[in-house]
C-alpha cells in the first residue's frame, strides 16, 4: 500500500513536515537541434523550491544521455530505483516534457513513483496527481509533450533532408581520408587521402587482391580506420564508395554531393569492374564443401577458427589447406600460425580416429569416467528430490487440514486465505522443483560396454563411412566425433576426440 502523499503547502494547523525532494533535469534538443539549458532548468527549479521552505533537497538528477525511453535514460533508472528504496517524498522536475515526452513513459513512471509514495511535481506546470483532475491534466499535458516530441522530429528530418539536398553531410564522420570543414563540406584529409589513393592505384593494377593488399598494408603499419588492422571487408568498403566520386548517401541512395571528387571516374569504373569480375565463384568457392574439419579446427595461437582454402601451383595442380582465418584475414603480424595440406591433415585424423576406436581400454576408461560422474551428479540429486517430495506430502497435508478447519467453522475466512494462499505457492513451488529433479535423474541413458565383437564392426563402419562414404557422410561423422583439433604448430596438433559422439 503507497503512503500517503506530502502537501507542498503548509497545513491549516501548523507547519509542514520535512519533505525531501529529488531534481531532475534533462538536456535534450529543441526544435533546432540545439540543446536545452540546463541553466535555465535549474534557475527555475531553484526557485520553484525556494518557495516552499519546508522542501530540503537531497538527490540532483542530470541526465545527460537523450534516450527516446526510459531504457536509454540511466539518471532516471537510478532516480526510480532511489525512490523505490525510500531516499526522498518528492520528484520535482522544470517541466513535464523535460520527464518524458512519450505519454505512456510519463504514465508509468509517475505511477511507479506514486507506488513508491513518492509526489510528482512541475515547476511549470501547477497540478497535484494525488487528484482525479490533477491525473487528467497530467495526461493532457503527456499528450501535448508527445505530440510536441513527434513534431520536431517531424522538423529534424525535414531539415536534414533539406541539407543533404544541398550536398552538406549530416555527421562530421565521414569516410577514411575524409574530413569535414568548417562550412560542413566534404574536403580531403591530407594525412590518409594519400593511402585511399595509394588502395584505389594498387587494387587497380590487378597485382593485388583485398587480402594482399590488407598484408601488405599492415606490414608496412600504415594507418587503418578506427583501431583495427586493415582487412578485406575493410578495403572493399573503400573500393566501393562513392564519396569519394563527391556524392553523398542518405537513407538509401546516393545523392550529388557539394564536394569535389577525389577519385579519377574511370580509376573508380576500372576498380569496380574487377571487383565484379574478382567476385564470380572461384575454385577454393566451388570445393569449399570439401573440408572435411571445418568447424572443429581452431589456432591455439589466436583461438580463431582455420578455414579451408585452395590455390593453384605453377603447374596448374590445385593444392587444399587449412589456414588461419585471422592470420588470413589480417596478415601474419597478428597471427603466425601455419597453414597446413588439407589432404595431409585430413588423412592424419581420420587414422588417429581410427585408432582410438581400435583401443577397448579407452572405451573402457572412459565408460568408468562417464558412470562415475553421472553417479556423482545423480546421488544429491535425489537426496534433494526425496527431500522435496517428503516437504511436498507435508504441504499438501497441512493444506488439507486448513481446508477441513475451515469447513467446520473453526478457522477464519481472513486466516483461511492467508494460509491457503501461502501453502499454496509453497506447494506449486516444490512441485516444479519436483519436476525438474526428476526430469534431470531421467537423463539420457547411460553409456553401455561393447564387446570386442561389436566394437570391431563399429570401427568397420567408421572406417567405411571415413574412408569411402560421400563428403556429406563423411563431415557428419567428423562433427559427431570430433570434440576439437587444437593446432599448436606444424608439428603439434591435438585432437579431442568424442565416443559414441557423446558431447
Amino acid at each position: 500500500m503507497s503512503r500517503a502523499r506530502i502537501s507542498p503547502a503548509p497545513t491549516a494547523s501548523g507547519p509542514a513536515a520535512a519533505v525531501r525532494v529529488a531534481l531532475y533535469r534533462r538536456a535534450s534538443t529543441d526544435e533546432h537541434n540545439q540543446p536545452y539549458s540546463l541553466d535555465a532548468q535549474d534557475t527555475r527549479l531553484r526557485a520553484y523550491v525556494a518557495s516552499h521552505p519546508e522542501w530540503t533537497v537531497v538527490a540532483d538528477h542530470v541526465e545527460r544521455a537523450s534516450g527516446k525511453d526510459v531504457a536509454g535514460r540511466p539518471e532516471l533508472r537510478a532516480l526510480l530505483a532511489a525512490a523505490a528504496h525510500d531516499q526522498f517524498d518528492l520528484v520535482v522536475v522544470a517541466r513535464i516534457d523535460r520527464w518524458s515526452r512519450s505519454l505512456i513513459d510519463l504514465l508509468h513512471t509517475v505511477e511507479q513513483l506514486d507506488k513508491a509514495g513518492v509526489g510528482f511535481h512541475s515547476a511549470s506546470e501547477n497540478f497535484d496527481t494525488a487528484s482525479p483532475m490533477g491525473r487528467l491534466m497530467l495526461q493532457m499535458l503527456g499528450m501535448f509533450a508527445e505530440f510536441e516530441r513527434s513534431l520536431i522530429i517531424d522538423r529534424i528530418r525535414r531539415g536534414n533532408a533539406a541539407k543533404v539536398a544541398r550536398g552538406i553531410p549530416l555527421t562530421s564522420k565521414v569516410s577514411f581520408g575524409l574530413r569535414v570543414n568548417t562550412d560542413g563540406v566534404i574536403v580531403a584529409d591530407p594525412k590518409t587521402i594519400g593511402i585511399v589513393r595509394r588502395i584505389f592505384n594498387e587494387y587497380a593494377t590487378g597485382r593485388h587482391g583485398l587480402k594482399a593488399l590488407a598484408v601488405q598494408l599492415n606490414s608496412e603499419r600504415t594507418p587503418a580506420p578506427g583501431a583495427r588492422p586493415w582487412s578485406a571487408p575493410a578495403l572493399s568498403r573503400i573500393l566501393c564508395n562513392r564519396t569519394y566520386l563527391g556524392e553523398l548517401w542518405h537513407v538509401d541512395r546516393w545523392l550529388p554531393g557539394a564536394h569535389d571528387p577525389f577519385i579519377d571516374l574511370d580509376l573508380f569504373a576500372r576498380v569496380q569492374t574487377l571487383a565484379d569480375q574478382r567476385r564470380q565463384p572461384s575454385s577454393a568457392a566451388h570445393v569449399r564443401g570439401d573440408y572435411l574439419l571445418t568447424g572443429v579446427l581452431t589456432c591455439a595461437r589466436c583461438q580463431g577458427a582455420y578455414v579451408g582454402t585452395a590455390g593453384t601451383s605453377a603447374h596448374g595442380k590445385r593444392t587444399r589447406y587449412y589456414s588461419c582465418g585471422r592470420a588470413r584475414r589480417y596478415g601474419p603480424t597478428t597471427c603466425n600460425g601455419p597453414s597446413l595440406p588439407a589432404d595431409d591433415l585430413e588423412l592424419l585424423v581420420t587414422d588417429a580416429l581410427l585408432e582410438t576406436y581400435a583401443n577397448t581400454d579407452l572405451f573402457d576408461q572412459a565408460i568408468d569416467a562417464a558412470l562415475a560422474e553421472h553417479a556423482a551428479q545423480v546421488e544429491p540429486m535425489a537426496d534433494q528430490a526425496a527431500v522435496a517430495r517428503a516437504e511436498l506430502a507435508k504441504k499438501q497435508r497441512l493444506r488439507a487440514r486448513y481446508q477441513d478447519d475451515y469447513e467446520s467453522g473453526e478457522l477464519s475466512a481472513a486466516r483461511y486465505e492467508q494460509r491457503a494462499s501461502e501453502l499454496d505457492d509453497d506447494i506449486g513451488a516444490l512441485t516444479s522443483r519436483l519436476a525438474q529433479l526428476e526430469h534431470e535423474l531421467a537423463g539420457p541413458p547411460l553409456p553401455t560396454r561393447p564387446t570386442p565383437a561389436e566394437l570391431a564392426r563399429m570401427r568397420a563402419d567408421l572406417e567405411h563411412g571415413l574412408r569411402d562414404g560421400p563428403t556429406a557422410a563423411r563431415k557428419d561423422l567428423i562433427r559427431a566425433l570430433v570434440a576439437s583439433i587444437a593446432v599448436h604448430d606444424r608439428d603439434d596438433i591435438r585432437p579431442t576426440f568424442r565416443l559414441y559422439g557423446a558431447a
